[in-house]
């Protein structure tokens, strides 16, 4: 019996172990986050009225969107898997001392204090998620089904949270729903124990140099011109997401009379959607990454003008579950473009910000869809957000295909890499990164590639051609596409072993000794390959002797 597609991509993240404990960990904390959520919006409006809500949603939102940079460049020092345990324990801390505070019956000022510190753990978790899974995926396929498996889990963590919390508060008090809530956050954290060095920190930490990462990201964000077109396409799906809250319930109430179950109905058939989507990855991951971004953007902007242009049951039950196919799948095309289009040393504070972006394009919705809504009518509102999507995402169109040629521009490299049995284990961010910094060589039959008693400050892969290892003027052995030449003087800093000639016309990549090192430290596998290749290369040489 085959797979459905959301089962497929599942399957594939959690057949990885270190996928695997990310995606546990990031579906106990969604669930977690909206379950809390829903509890405390339930809590504050029965004490503070619609004021007391509102302040909620202030201080889930601000501290932490404002944060989300500053700790992206600081948990690339501690190390992104450190960074996600700290997270998680923050949110910890939070929901149970929000089970305190309720069992207790203390003032809703403390409630506003700890959703604050909530904040500081969840908000900059969509980031982290977002820089953590080039680090772990080894393919371009298995990064776009990470970045599925990610957004499927959101939307089960959305609609299963909340569930939860209605069923529950039936039956028991708040402050019980809250601590269950708070276990199940615990449980979140377990996956990420023992893994705080599965992606190594970036040296320098000074208060200099987090400033300057920081002010470098937003440069790139701000400043350049593909990076700002796809970021901006970001904060359109964000904004579209926020928007639909508001004009959902809307329709539901004003246009369907659908009454009060209405505006859940229409979640409902989003969220369904979004299950889809998150399962569709399967499809776009065979896709070209920014024509499929295009073509889904315009896709969800049609469909908002279809239902502002035709408001009838059929058409906007159907729109609904179609704008969250769309959404999530916007979600999963324009985050994998981010992993692969930008550099992996940019990624801390560029992917920061365009989360706090992001995050405030949804807080902000809220606000403004209710003002065009009020200013226009509801369905002219969503028919002028259906078409500025179409038109947005036409006017990307060539910014992001040439973000899609940058994340391609070292295939041929990255290929060749991966076909070399040390470099094979290192994830596609490591790897792409190490391709981006090799040298291709030519050299014609004869030439030397390297002299045994030299010093060594590159190692050579070889793309193309065949070469001989010689020993004291003897040919002990040849090399060809894959293999790796020079490693040895590179991991123990001592000069060049043996001799290597071209035997034939001979492509070879370049590596400098820095980017060879922090290719093993990337991996543990991939250092210890090259460590195993060395001794094994050492031990033959002893034999010819």
């Amino acid at each position: 019996m085959s797979q459905s597609p959301s089962q497929s991509a599942l399957a594939r993240v959690f057949r990885q172990p270190m996928l695997r404990r990310v995606a546990l960990s990031w579906a106990a904390s969604k669930t977690a986050t909206w379950g809390w959520a829903t509890t405390m919006n339930a809590v504050l409006f029965l004490q503070g009225g619609v004021w007391a809500v509102g302040a909620l949603v202030a201080a889930r939102l601000i501290p932490g969107a404002l944060v989300t940079p500053l700790f992206a460049v600081v948990a690339d020092r501690l190390g992104i898997m450190r960074g996600l345990a700290i997270l998680a324990w923050c949110r910890v801390i939070a929901t149970t001392g929000t089970a305190v505070v309720i069992g207790c019956e203390a003032p809703i000022t403390w409630l506003i204090a700890l959703a604050a510190l909530e904040s500081l753990g969840s908000q900059p978790q969509d980031a982290e998620q977002i820089r953590v899974l080039p680090w772990l995926a080894r393919s371009p396929g298995e990064l776009t089904a990470a970045n599925g498996a990610t957004e499927l889990l959101r939307v089960a963590g959305i609609l299963l949270g909340p569930t939860t919390c209605g069923v529950l508060l039936l039956v028991t008090d708040p402050a019980i729903v809250v601590a269950l809530f708070a276990a199940t956050q615990l449980v979140g954290t377990l996956p990420l124990l023992g893994v705080g060095d599965a992606v190594a920190p970036r040296p320098g930490s000074g208060a200099r140099t987090i400033l300057a990462r920081l002010a470098e990201g937003g440069g790139l964000v701000f400043g350049g011109r593909d990076t700002r077109g796809l970021v901006a396409l970001m904060i359109g799906a964000s904004f579209c997401m926020g928007s639909l809250q508001v004009l959902g319930a809307g329709l539901a109430l004003d246009r369907l009379d659908l009454g009060a179950s209405g505006p859940a109905l229409l979640s409902a058939l989003f969220g369904l959607g979004g299950l889809l989507g998150g399962g569709a990855i399967t499809i776009v991951a065979r896709s070209d990454l920014a024509r499929m971004t295009v073509l889904t953007t315009a896709g969800i902007g049609a469909v908002i003008a279809l239902m502002a242009l035709a408001p009838i049951h059929a058409v906007i039950f159907l729109g609904m579950g179609l704008i969250g196919v769309g959404l999530v799948m916007l979600l999963v095309l324009t985050s994998t473009l981010m992993q692969r289009g930008v550099p992996l040393g940019d990624h801390d504070a560029v992917v920061g910000f365009s989360t706090l972006c992001s995050n405030a394009a949804v807080g902000l919705a809220g606000v403004s869809a209710s003002a065009i809504a009020a200013w226009l009518g509801l369905l002219p509102a969503m028919l002028t957000m259906g078409l500025s999507l179409i038109a947005m995402a036409f006017a990307s169109a060539g910014r992001l295909r040439r973000f899609a040629e940058r994340a391609h521009a070292r295939q041929a490299e990255a290929e060749t890499l991966r076909a070399c049995p040390v470099f094979a284990p290192l994830p596609i961010g490591p790897l792409e990164q190490l391709a981006a910094s090799v040298e291709r060589l030519s050299f014609e039959a004869g030439a030397t590639l390297v002299r045994a008693g030299d010093e060594g400050e590159h190692a050579y892969v070889v793309a193309q051609g065949q070469l001989a290892v010689i020993e004291q003027e003897n040919e002990i052995g040849t090399l060809g596409r894959g293999d790796i030449v020079g490693e040895i003087a590179l991991l123990e800093g001592g000069t060049r072993t043996a001799t290597v000639r071209c035997l034939e016309g001979t492509e070879v990549y370049r590596l400098h000794r820095d980017d060879f090192r922090a290719a093993l430290h990337a991996s543990d596998e991939t250092r210890a390959e090259a460590h195993r290749l060395a001794q094994h290369r050492r031990s033959a040489l002893r034999t010819c002797h």
